[in-house]
């Protein structure tokens, strides 16, 4: 028995003496080199103290068992960091779309003010940007173009003062103005006889019974414009009966002007139509949607020739990645039935056919689709009637609609946006939130003119875009074009509503009953009277 006792390493007295050891209350005996713990309690528990030191411990191994591995995940790690240090630190945060002072009571010229903008340029500055002052008369002098385009709205002019001929309606703008005439920089290029059509078909006494002259010139910003009616394009005898304004594009999208400072440069013209036409009408266009900045210092045909390319909304040919979804709400939300909404390549060649057996089974099926599509673009304008969504069909709505860029979303709610982008690694900056700032800027139009009797603000937002939730528009390119210029079609609709909004003008005024005739004082006859009977006498 002994001799098996001692082949297993210990006695009995050795046991004992092991227990007496360890046998004290509440005391622990720490294990060296595994910071762990083994307790008086009958059955031994290791503590490893937490997550930390356990991840720690595994850490270690993995970098003593794979060190080029361990070495790649560190650098991934410090790279990291410094991304997100240089993302706070380096990367400032630039706010679009606020309008600090108010300029609704502007009443004369002279109350407007450049001393309290916060700052000149769109991204929050004073030095990123082309801008001038906004209230000082500019012309563009040294564009030979320019100047030869500004003859020949003079000449225009005097045709119809010479002539005597009574104007309805003078649109005065930019490019938006000239464009609609047919005319670029004073010439007449072909691909836009067509919109010069639709205007003589709108603006022509003959033909509509409203008279209208258009006065624009392709790049003018607010004091180019300003300018121009100082100098022989508003004479004293041309006096239309309602001058249509069309401002603010090229202050905002060539020479990247605040909010701010557009705003002033549309009021400073706006007072000097007033002082100069106290008894004019004036109508305020809103400013187009636009995503893309329009470059350069000087325009050129290739601004207005994104309009008539095929793929539209970017510059530059045919963009990569393009999907063939129709540019509206019917054919974009995948909440309707594309099988039966009769868009064109909204189904596959099966069901194309079977559409086409029904359509010859039934024919009420293409009278049945396109009241569908009628009525949902007829909702579309009000976000409370879209249809809801499930959280599958809004993924894929956003997925088609972020790649969409012939059609992109337009989201004025972006007033905060970090100036470079981070995936790009700092080199490329963000694309700027113009349709942020536009809006702000027809909303302070708006309130500008709600408080004036003689000035209507003209909003043809939903012309152009379609409203797909209260904060969210998708520029319709089929209308207009990423830079702000619209297509022979855009301009028939843009056309459509602007004559119907002159003839209510125009009714509107013709029912007022004329003011009575001031009687001319009659001469003192009674004093005559006297006069004569003392000569008599005398």
């Amino acid at each position: 028995m002994e001799m098996t006792q001692m082949k297993n390493g210990s006695s009995p007295h050795e046991d004992a003496d092991l227990e007496d050891l360890l046998a004290s209350d509440g005391t622990s005996v720490k294990v060296p080199n595994t910071g762990s713990t083994r307790k008086s309690s009958g059955v031994g528990t290791m503590n490893y103290g937490g997550v930390l030191p356990l991840l720690s411990a595994h850490c270690s191994f993995l970098c003593y068992m794979y060190p080029r591995c361990c070495s790649f995940v560190v650098f991934l790690g410090i790279f990291g960091v410094m991304i997100v240090m240089a993302n706070v630190i380096l990367n400032p945060t630039e706010t679009y779309g606020q309008i600090v002072n108010d300029y609704t009571n502007i009443q004369s010229e002279y109350d407007l003010s450049l001393g309290n903008i916060n700052h000149w340029c769109i991204k929050g500055d004073n030095d990123s940007c082309r801008c001038d002052d906004p209230l000082i008369p500019r012309p563009r002098a040294e564009w030979p173009m320019w100047m030869n385009a500004h003859k020949e709205n003079r000449k225009t002019v005097k045709s119809y003062t010479s002539e005597g001929k009574q104007v309805d309606v003078a649109f005065m703008g930019e490019s938006l103005i000239e464009e609609m005439d047919g005319r670029w920089m004073g010439k007449t290029p072909e691909n836009l006889a067509p919109t010069a059509k639709v205007f003589r078909k709108h603006f022509t006494k003959e033909k509509s019974g409203i008279e209208g002259v258009a006065l624009g010139i392709a790049g003018d910003t607010s004091a180019n414009v300003l300018w121009r009616t100082m100098h022989g394009e508003m004479p004293t005898e041309f006096n239309p009966k309602i001058w249509w304004l069309s401002l603010g594009m090229n202050d905002l999208g060539r020479m990247q002007c605040s909010e701010e400072v557009v705003v002033i440069g549309i009021l400073r013209v706006v007072e000097q139509i007033r002082s100069v036409k106290p008894d004019a009408k004036i109508v305020i266009n809103s400013m187009l949607p636009m995503a893309d900045l329009r470059g350069g210092l000087t325009p050129t045909p290739k601004d207005y020739e994104d309009a008539f390319k095929r793929y539209r909304g970017r510059p530059g040919g045919k963009p990569k990645g393009i999907n063939k979804i129709d540019a509206s709400h019917f054919a974009r939300n995948p909440a309707f039935d594309k099988k039966s909404s009769g868009v064109k390549g909204a189904a596959s060649k099966n069901n194309n056919n079977n559409n086409n057996n029904n359509k010859n089974k039934d024919g009420r099926f293409l009278k049945k689709a396109k009241s569908a599509k009628k009525g949902a673009q007829k909702d579309a304008k009000d976000p409370k009637k879209l249809p809801k969504m499930t959280p599958k069909q809004i993924r894929e709505f956003n997925k088609r609609t972020k790649h969409d860029i012939r059609n992109p979303v337009l989201k004025t709610g972006q007033t905060k946006r970090k100036k470079f982008n981070p995936k790009r690694l700092f080199m490329k900056q963000n694309k700027l939130p113009l349709w942020t700032s536009i809006y702000a800027i027809n909303e302070e139009l708006r309130k500008f003119s709600d408080k004036h009797d003689h000035i209507t603000f003209f909003d043809s937002t939903d012309i152009f875009a379609e409203r797909e939730s209260p904060k969210e528009y998708i520029l319709l390119s089929k209308m207009v074009s990423a830079r702000g210029h619209p297509t022979t079609e855009g301009y028939r609709a843009w056309e459509d509503k602007v004559a119907e909004k002159v003839k209510k003008i125009l009714a509107k005024e013709d029912a007022k009953p004329a003011p009575a005739p001031t009687p001319e004082p009659e001469p003192a006859k009674e004093e005559s009277e006297s006069e004569s009977e003392s000569e008599s006498s005398d």
